[in-house]
């Protein structure tokens, strides 16, 4: 069955044609364009589109909070099911998380070359080779990065497109900071960008139960968020930001992302239990998700599976809390701790 369309935020939207009669869609971003064998778009219409969307974007966030005020909408409200709007949104969501990508695929290619330009910031005129990428300096752990989106599908590929269109600056920073450095030896202190953004895509759906569907049965105060079309994908770049933060403040190594992503599920969690039902509220949950109030254990267990880089089962959360809490910093020692029995301090 080809995918059906999906609904824009808004009428600038993006699209990718295949060859069916329907057209997968990625959330509209700052930078926008469209794939199609007649015409690619030149720098002039990518300026235009930019400052649109830019405009646009900035007038919806201030309606949204006005609409917001007026209706003196309680952030605390008592927890309810999803609306059928949110109903939808989760279902295209968990769609797209379970549509897997393949090499040759006409999607899926013209995605990698857009991910290509929007990670080096390239304009149009700069020839793409599928072959002469090096994907590992773009963030992949191979020259096939089809295997790398086997747990996240079409999701990962679009939650990529978006952090990077919607947020050039901070994403391309990151980007910076984590290229593979051939000096750091086996401690491998930065980590594949994309690769941790499709592990990221995974939590996510497995925090909002995306993959076996039970969102629907769930009652959560925050369900009204995710009327938005683009909340999913906001959620994804907050928590890539705190993903970041997460890995300077641990000064992890790439064998320890496995703890990185449990305190970036945790923090999320918290930033989701401050009940956000607009995009500005997810914001402000955001910055009140202080890293300080989250301590890891750094085990054995829950390093083991990351050097393969397999994305976790998308149809269920990430492991179980037990290496993880939410408490008040505390001073522990630095060099009386050691990994696998000790907590510390995020700070």
């Amino acid at each position: 069955m080809p995918p059906r369309r999906l609904r824009a935020p808004s009428p600038l939207q993006t699209t990718f044609r295949t060859p069916g009669p329907a057209a997968l869609r990625v959330p509209s971003t700052p930078a926008t364009l469209s794939f199609s064998q007649k015409r690619e778009p030149t720098a002039e219409d990518l300026l235009v589109a930019a400052t649109t969307k830019l405009q646009s974007v900035k007038e919806s966030w201030k309606g949204r909070r006005s609409r917001t005020n007026s209706t003196s909408q309680d952030k605390n409200g008592p927890a309810g099911f999803p609306s059928p709007q949110v109903i939808r949104e989760l279902t295209e969501l968990q769609k797209d998380l379970t549509r897997k990508v393949s090499a040759g695929d006409e999607w899926f290619e013209a995605s990698l070359e857009r991910l290509w330009r929007d990670v080096g910031a390239r304009t149009q005129d700069e020839k793409y080779d599928r072959k002469d990428v090096d994907w590992v300096q773009l963030g992949f752990q191979n020259a096939s990065p089809e295997t790398d989106f086997r747990g996240g599908g079409v999701l990962a590929v679009k939650c990529l497109l978006y952090a990077f269109e919607a947020h050039p600056m901070e994403m391309r920073a990151i980007h910076y900071e984590q290229m593979p450095d051939a000096q750091d030896g086996k401690h491998k202190r930065w980590y594949p960008v994309c690769v941790a953004g499709i592990n990221l895509t995974c939590l996510l759906a497995g925090l909002l139960q995306l993959g076996d569907g039970r969102f629907a049965d769930k009652k959560n105060a925050y369900w009204p968020l995710f009327e938005e079309p683009a909340a999913f994908y906001e959620l994804f770049f907050l928590a890539f930001i705190k993903m970041d933060a997460i890995w300077h403040r641990l000064n992890a190594t790439y064998m320890e992302f496995g703890v990185v992503l449990k305190v970036t599920r945790k923090s999320v969690a918290f930033m989701l239990a401050q009940t956000p039902t607009t995009l500005m509220d997810l914001r402000e949950a955001s910055e009140q998700a202080f890293l300080d109030r989250f301590v890891v254990s750094l085990s054995a267990r829950s390093l083991a599976d990351w050097e393969g880089g397999e994305c976790p089962d998308p149809n269920h959360a990430l492991e179980t809390e037990d290496a993880l809490v939410i408490a008040k910093t505390r001073a522990v020692p630095k060099a009386t701790s050691t990994k696998g029995n000790a907590f510390w301090p995020l700070h």
